[in-house]
């Protein structure tokens, strides 16, 4: 677990943030960190995991790929089931 908790220089050059940045985040309580003493440490795991709650992504189980539709990556508006074949020249 020791090479999973960073400083703030170490979460700078992963999240391609300024430390400035960064220390900006945590006085606004926007990122998770724990103070020990005077310095800021952060685990690399919360991190991905706020990173991803920031995204609005959601974490899936790629055991269970083989029971997922193709048409759950994609918004349904964006799908046209009904193209009619023409001349691909026409263009």
């Amino acid at each position: 677990m020791a090479d999973e908790l960073m400083t703030i220089e170490e979460l700078s050059g992963y999240l391609k943030l300024t430390e400035l940045n960064i220390l900006n985040l945590i006085q606004k309580n926007e990122i998770p960190a724990i103070r020990i003493e005077n310095q800021w440490r952060f685990l690399r795991p919360v991190i991905d995991d706020w990173i991803l709650s920031k995204m609005n992504y959601k974490k899936m189980n790629y055991n269970d790929i083989s029971q997922m539709k193709l048409t759950s990556f994609f918004d349904k508006e964006f799908i046209l089931s009904d193209i009619k074949r023409g001349n691909k020249n026409k263009y």
